[in-house]
This record gives structure tokens, sequence and C-alpha cells, in this order.
């Protein structure tokens, strides 16, 4: 019987003590023979399971985003051989048998000191909510327009 199952049934149980319909040995030993410690601990274990695949695979993101990183730079040392190589044979274009290589400019800007940068060249953010502060002053009983404290449950499995 699954956890759903025994919960179901429990609370059937629950109501029929209530209403009388069996005491309070009855409802004791019928909860005992569910076996629900076993199904808990299949659901713990089934828990400790998906958190462990969770963790193989944020451990293989990782991993792969290092490759990624490592062979993005390798792509990039590459692309400077190739523009040294074309600026020391004084040449911008190189055409081989497959390939066509050519280098070209572009321009970008290089922010010196964005103090001194005039006011029409800032881009405007959307502020946002410093949460913890936020939270802090709602537990201590301020009350502020807009906002909240949400009370989720969970459990712990130790």
């Amino acid at each position: 019987m699954d956890l759903y199952e025994i919960t179901q049934q429990t609370l059937q149980l629950v109501e029929m003590l209530q209403d009388g319909e069996i005491d309070e040995k009855c409802y004791k030993d019928t909860l005992e023979s569910f076996g629900t410690e076993y199904a808990i601990e299949d659901v713990i274990k089934s828990i400790r399971n998906k958190e462990n695949e969770i963790k193989a695979f944020k451990d293989e993101i990782t991993r792969l985003a290092e490759k990624k990183n490592s062979a993005e730079k390798v792509v990039e040392r590459l692309k400077k051989l190739l523009v040294d190589y074309l600026e020391f044979t004084n040449q911008n274009k190189v055409k081989t048998n497959l390939f066509s290589v050519a280098k070209k400019h572009s321009e970008s800007v290089n922010i010196t000191d964005s103090a001194k940068i005039p006011e029409k060249y800032l881009v405007q953010q959307q502020p946002a909510v410093n949460k913890k502060q936020l939270l802090k002053d709602l537990q201590k009983g301020d009350m502020i327009d807009g906002a909240e404290i949400k009370t989720t449950d969970y459990i712990t499995i130790r």
C-alpha cells in the first residue's frame, strides 16, 4: 500500500473514531497494520534518490560549462593567432582551398569613468526589492503595503 492510500484510509479511520464506530485500540491497531513506517521510508528513499540525481545533473552541468568555456577560449586564441598572422604579413585577406580569412575592424566603447558619462547615455534600471530586509521588517511587525509574510511548510529528513 502506498502513502496516498494509507493517508486516505487513515482519514477514514479518523472519521470512524470520531463517529464512535471504532474505539481507540482498534484505531491504533489498524494504523500499525498499514505499515506506514515502511511507506514513509520508501517515500524518503525516493526523495534521496531524486536529490542525488539532481546533484549529479548539477555536477554535469558545471563540468560541461567548464568544457564549453575552455573550448571558447581556444577558439578566441586561434582567431587571435590568425589576426596576428595577417598583421605580421601585412595582409587583410588570405584564401585557401577550403576557407577565406579576412581581417575586419569593429568598434566598441570602453568606459574609463562611468561617473563622467552624460545622463542621456544612461539606461534606467528597474529597482529591485530587498526581500531579506522586507521580511525582517514584516517580522518585526511593520505594516508594509504590497507585501506580506508567506509561510510555506516543508520537511527535513535526517
